[in-house]
Formats: C-alpha cells, structure tokens, sequence
C-alpha cells in the first residue's frame, strides 16, 4: 500500500484531510454550535436567510481564512529563514528581527499610547529596519550566514 511512489501522495491526502477537518472544526465551533449540515447548506447556498448564514460568513469563515493565511504565511517565512541561514534552526529570534519588532511595538505603546491602533504597522517597520541594520552590519565583501547571526 505504502511503497515509495505512493507514499508522499498519501502523506499530501493525510495532511490535506486534517487541514480541511480543522477548518470545518474552526467554523462549527464558537458561542453557538453549527451542524456541519447547516456549514454546507450556508457555504453552498449563500443566499439562505439566517442567523447561521451570518454567523459563517461574517465571523468565522474569515476567522479561518486569516488563520490558514497567517499559517501559511509563517511557514513560508519560516523555511525562508531557515533556507538562506543553511541553518534547520534559525528562527526570527536568532536575527533580532522580532527584537526590532518589539522594540518599535514598545516604543509606540509607551510614547504615543493614543495611537496604539498603529502596533502592527510600527512592528513590521521596526522588524524591517532591524532586518536593513543587521545586512549592513554583515556586510563584508558580501554577506554571509554566519555573519548574519553574529550581527543579529
């Protein structure tokens, strides 16, 4: 059954079940339960009339699409890393990119408290800026790994 053509395509199917099981769990689960029958009647048919319809598509289909997107997203950023580090542990950490981000999230929350809304704009510009400091100062004839992290 498992032999090694087929073995990476039943891994996919495994991995794929559980994702979509988990997504199904994401929008029947919350303050008020939703039958799985009702999730496939108001996802089919969207034009139902109903506190459910409004439920799905108001609060916890998008809650579930940015989740699977932020996954994703975390991820792909994660194997980036870990790709031009040539290191299976290299994390945002090991950089200071996520001290950066603190460091501007703190900053904000403590100067100008009154535009707390702006937290994850000023985060993603201090973990940019940190990330811009960290190349410059790798920077030797070129950059490499190693002086990355010795920088970071």
């Amino acid at each position: 059954m498992f032999n090694k053509t087929t073995r990476p395509v039943w891994i996919i199917l495994i991995f794929l079940t559980a994702a979509i099981a988990a997504c199904l769990f994401s929008i029947a689960t919350g303050a008020v339960m939703i039958s799985l029958r009702d999730i496939v009647d108001v996802i089919l048919h969207h034009d139902l009339p109903g506190m459910n319809r409004d439920i799905i598509w108001n609060i916890r289909l998008p809650r579930t699409l940015v989740a699977m997107l932020v996954g994703a997203n975390l991820a792909v950023s994660g194997a980036l890393l870990q790709g031009v580090m040539r290191n299976p542990l290299a994390d945002p950490h090991l950089i200071g990119v996520s001290s950066g981000a603190g460091l501007f999230g703190i900053f904000l929350l403590v100067v100008v408290p009154q535009y707390d809304h702006f937290l994850t704009p000023a985060a993603f510009i201090g973990a940019t800026l940190a990330a811009f400091i960290i190349y410059l100062l790798s920077w030797k004839d070129g950059v490499s790994p190693l002086r990355i992290v010795l920088a970071g």
